[in-house]
Formats: structure tokens, sequence, C-alpha cells
């Protein structure tokens, strides 16, 4: 963090809670906004001045839940390249990694955090192994959780998958999300198609009291879903990644019922590297919103833009500002005295098309490509992790058809593209010497 003031003079700064912009200048000091001043403002000649005229500034953009395994590379590599799509804050569920190596895996990603050039964020993944079928590397306890809540980087308990056991009571899931509610920090939820009395018993954490501990959803597939979940109390992530494109279906619907959007935010959930390197990340999801939104309500380009970027920005800064008073982290998602200066700035509207961005007041990124440090990773402790009890053979994958049946079907499963969730169908499939 350098302690020389910056001052980026001339930029067009977009107000996201208010959707206007305005022309000034941008007084950075030691990470923070320190102010924002007209245009033609004097400075003292130890100020660094950038002069951005013409290009548009933005608070960083943040993605409100991710898993970065997906990407298949480290935290630290993710970081160097959604950096240069103007992500600057990501909160992450590191399962998978926790998945196989457990602690040792969360120990990782938090040390990672610790180093990156842009704010990671990790929650403590609350179901470890996903289900009881699983045959895991590892199991994440209260006890763990109660080891790892207390970290500065640790916004609180990431997606709670079991909603099974969270509305039966069984098993210690109510027990793991009343720990992290009331020792001060986010719960985020994860209910695909939960309803009517069983949400309400999902998202008090089983104490039926209108009490809203387990705070968001992300698997909404309709726009049904997220109006019954938002009158319930939560907070709505949109997601648009690469499994699934739920954004596409749910925002026009909402936008039809003319839903408020106070509590909507943008996420990604996973983006696998082919899409992060050809399209982009959460800037990518901002432009989708954003020709959603023109296409829906007939919205012009700068309200559109400023619609779509703020649920980017202020409203997953709003949604964790619990977490960030917490552990007195500067607040970020708005260009304000005070705010921590991420900050992405780009040259048109139409195309979000990054010119540099600036990672508590450093550029990070110039003229399109990460400029920061490079740094090595020791991956020893992670490795060698597939253990197999007996070796494979063809043998294990052929299925035998039962005696007698003379024109055997089988139940498959259909993806459905741009979702998460499958149908189910029966069909023949190829067969010979009683064997599928």
């Amino acid at each position: 963090m350098t302690t020389t003031e910056i001052i980026l003079t001339g930029a067009k700064i977009l107000d996201v809670d208010n959707k206007r912009i305005s022309e000034g200048n941008i007084r950075i000091r030691q990470g923070l906004i320190a102010g924002i001043d007209p245009p033609g403002t004097s400075y003292h000649t130890g100020a660094e001045i950038i002069d951005v005229s013409g290009h548009y500034v933005s608070p960083g953009f943040i993605d409100s839940h991710l898993h970065i395994e997906s990407s298949m590379v480290s935290p630290l590599a993710f970081s160097e390249r959604v950096l240069e799509h103007g992500t600057t804050s990501v909160f992450v569920d590191p399962h998978e990694i926790a998945n196989v190596a457990g602690t040792k895996g969360i120990d990782f990603f938090l040390g990672q955090s610790n180093r990156a050039p842009m704010d990671i964020f990790v929650g403590i993944p609350s179901c470890v192994p996903a289900t009881p079928l699983e045959a895991a590397g590892a199991a994440i306890s209260l006890t763990d959780i109660e080891k790892y809540v207390s970290d500065p980087n640790v916004y609180g308990l990431a997606e709670m998958m079991n909603f099974p056991g969270i509305i039966s009571g069984n098993g210690d899931a109510r027990e793991k999300v009343d720990y992290v509610y009331n020792y001060g920090k986010i719960v985020d939820g994860h209910c695909p198609g939960v309803s009517g009395d069983k949400l309400r018993t999902y998202v008090s954490n089983g104490h039926n009291d209108d009490v809203v501990r387990i705070l968001s959803d992300h698997e909404s597939t309709s726009a049904e879903e997220v109006m019954e979940k938002y009158q319930a109390g939560m907070w709505l992530m949109l997601r648009y990644g690469s499994a699934s494109k739920d954004l596409n279906t749910i925002l026009p619907d909402l936008l039809a019922a003319d839903h408020p959007l106070e509590r909507l935010l943008l996420c990604s959930d996973d983006v696998d590297p082919l899409e992060l390197q050809e399209e982009g990340h959460v800037n990518r999801i901002i432009t989708r919103a954003r020709d959603i939104f023109q296409q829906h309500t007939g919205m012009e380009l700068q309200e559109a833009t400023l619609t779509a970027v703020a649920l980017a920005t202020s409203h997953p800064a709003h949604y964790f500002s619990k977490f960030f008073r917490f552990h007195e982290h500067a607040p970020v998602g708005q260009i304000a005295t005070g705010y921590k200066a991420n900050l992405v700035v780009f040259q048109s509207l139409e195309k979000l098309d990054i010119e540099s961005v600036y990672y508590e007041g450093e550029m990070v990124v110039e003229n399109g490509a990460y400029i920061g440090e490079r740094q090595d990773t020791d991956y020893a402790e992670l490795l060698d992790t597939v253990h197999l009890d007996r070796h494979l053979t063809a043998a294990d994958f052929s299925i035998p058809i039962e005696d007698g049946v003379q024109s055997p079907k089988v139940r498959v499963i259909r993806a459905i593209p741009g979702s998460l969730v499958t149908e189910s169908f029966t069909t023949s499939v190829p067969h010979e010497n009683g064997k599928f």
C-alpha cells in the first residue's frame, strides 16, 4: 500500500446507489478514498496525478458467491485473471478442496487470501462431506468451525447445503448455523425448491420465530421461487456462471412483476477457465444483466448500466456489511470518502472495456493486463489425494441385465443447458451378451 497521495482527475464517477454519473477527482490515501473534489481543483506537488479524463470509474466488482476450484487454478492465479475483468472482491466457499483435504485445504485458501492482490473472503464450508453417501477425504466439524470463525478473512459459514438436515433437525447442521449466527457473522444458504412452511423453518434454522438466520440463496431457478424467498427475508443471488445461467430466466420475470431489486445480488458460483479467459468474470454478468434491463424495461444505457453495476457492487457490500463492521474492514462497493479504493476504470458504458484496476489504491491492472507481482505456491501438502481401494478393470463398468428382460431400458439423467436442474427419463441403450 503506497503512502503517496494519488489523485485520479477528470473521472466520470459512477454513483451506483443514486443512479447518476458525475465528474470529479478521486483522492486516494493509504488505500482509502480520502475525498472527491470538483474538476479543476489544484493540488500540491507531492501528489501523483493520474489523468483519467473521458473514462468512467466504478467501484470494484464483487462476486458474492464463488467456488474458485471450478476455475482449476489456485486463488492467487485466479486473482490475477479476474482483476483484469474488474473483480476486486470475491466471497468464496472452498468446499471442494475441503472435501478432499479438510482443514489443510481451508488453511491453503486462507493463506492465499492473505497474499492475494484483491479481497478473497472465505466462508467456512458447512457440509463436508456434502452427504453421508460420500466417501470424502475429510469432514469439517463444529469444532473446526469454532477454530476458523474468528479469522478476519472468514466472512462466516458458507452455503448450508444440508437443507433436509436443517428442516428435519437431524445431525449437527442447526448447531453449526446457530454457532456462526450467534457469533455475529454471515450464514449463506442453499435451498433449491424449498417452499412454504419448510422455507420458514430453513430460514429461521428450525426456530420458526421469523428471525432470518440463514440469510441468502443462490439456487433459485424461477422468479416465483425468488419472490417467495425474498418475502421470507432472504437476499437472493442471481447466478450467471458456467454451469448455470439462471439470471437469464429469472430477471426478466422479476422485472415483469415489478419486483424490488434491493436484496438482489449477482454471482457466478462457478466459472470454468475457458469462459474466464474468453468472456470475463463479473463484468460479463453485469453486461448480461444490463442487456436484460434494457430489453425488458426500456431503460436507457446509463440507467441500465448503473442498475446492473449496483447488483455487483453496493448490493453485495450491503449484504456483507455486518462482516465488514465485525473486523473493522474498510467498506467497499461505493466511491465515497472512507471506502476502500478498489476502483475500475473503463472507456465506455457499452462495452465495459476495462483500462485499469486499482486495489487498495494501487494500480494492479494497466491497459487491461495484470501488472502486479506474480507469486509462487507450494502445493506439496495438497498432492497425492486420490486413493483407490483396488485396481479397476472393464468388468467394474459392466452392468448385467436381469434374466428374462427382452427389451431392457434404463433411467437416464438429462442435463439442461445453462441450469443445474436435471430431468429423468427412460430409454433403451446398447447392450450385448446380457450386459449393458
